[in-house]
């Protein structure tokens, strides 16, 4: 998993997050994607995004500050609204405001057949690949956005669920450890960009490279439920 972080966090009062976290104050929501930071995990099926997102912001040095704590909050208090990058869509950056619209929740399919809004941090890898296979997430689900900012309120996603049946859905997460198997509780740093640096290097190597298995499992699912579709029309 490669998560991308969307935009400097927001500094509320001077103590709001620590020194370290300023080092990324150029950074907004417009800037193009190839330049925004990034962390590069080795992570389990079993991980969350939101442990997904400490080790991102362990890595980039983003740390919560003493005005924070003495809120009674924590630095994943801060990250409620999630999406995932589009390479097309967002090589020129995003929004601002599309951000802010971020939804806290996200419809995930779980191996019971069921489709629920859960919210992001505790959203599992395996649950990611299953569910973005099925069609329920926009986005490479690999490449999610930490995005630092507390907006209040916002919308949730409608869920169509009508078309999805508990055969599919057992199907997708059966593919799922098929292709990527168990292992151990594991989140591991790769490696991460450093302030300011352009990584268009990185990103000629990366989009060849990075998680391949995943992503031609997740094509070669969708091939798989056309053809099967095809065959019984």
């Amino acid at each position: 998993m490669t998560p991308v972080l969307f935009c400097a966090p927001v500094f509320r009062t001077p103590g709001y997050w620590s020194g370290s976290t300023h080092v990324w104050d150029w950074l907004q929501a417009e800037t193009p994607l190839d330049a925004k930071p990034y962390a590069d995990l080795e992570i389990s099926v079993d991980v969350t995004l939101g442990e997904a997102f400490e080790a991102a912001c362990d890595s980039w040095g983003i740390e919560a500050g003493p005005d924070l704590l003495k809120r009674g909050a924590t630095r994943s208090s801060q990250f409620v609204r999630f999406a995932f990058v589009r390479p097309n869509q967002d090589a020129r950056g995003v929004d601002a405001q599309k951000g802010y619209a971020w939804p806290s929740a996200l419809p995930i399919a779980r191996d019971d057949g069921t489709v629920e809004l859960i919210p992001g941090l505790e959203i599992t890898y395996r649950q990611l690949l299953a569910s973005s296979s099925l069609g329920l997430l926009e986005g490479d689900v690999t490449r999610p956005y930490v995005h630092p900012v507390t907006p209040q309120g916002g919308p949730y996603p409608a869920i169509e669920t009508a078309r999805l049946t508990i055969e599919a859905i057992r199907a997708a997460y059966g593919a799922v450890d098929d292709a990527v198997g168990y292992a151990e509780h594991t989140v591991r740093l790769l490696r991460a960009s450093a302030p300011a640096v352009h990584r268009e290097a990185d990103r000629v190597v990366d989009e060849g490279t990075r998680v391949g298995a995943v992503v031609a499992f997740v094509e070669w699912l969708r091939r798989k439920r056309r053809r099967r579709r095809s065959r019984q029309t």
